[in-house]
């Protein structure tokens, strides 16, 4: 086999190596809670809307929406700090 061809042969096992990483190591933020819980039926809307996650997340401006049932936003302006 040439140089070239070699070349050619390490850069196509180099893709498939990097391709067969796992992708999540390097992926976004995950949910690790919610309060209220997922599905959780309440009786009255609540006082507050806790989300928390695997790491550091900065909400851009319009980014999160809170719609109540005939679908108008529900949400008080601006995040709330760590918790």
């Amino acid at each position: 086999m040439t140089t070239a061809g070699m070349r050619c042969v390490l850069a196509a096992a180099a893709v498939l190596g990097a391709l067969a990483l796992p992708g999540a190591a390097f992926a976004h933020a995950s949910v690790i809670h919610t309060s209220p819980e997922f599905r959780e039926r309440l009786a009255r809307s609540p006082s507050e809307v806790i989300v928390r996650f695997d790491q550091t997340v900065t909400a851009l401006p319009g980014s999160i929406v809170l719609l109540t049932r005939d679908g108008t936003n529900g949400a008080s302006a601006g995040p709330a700090g760590p918790a």
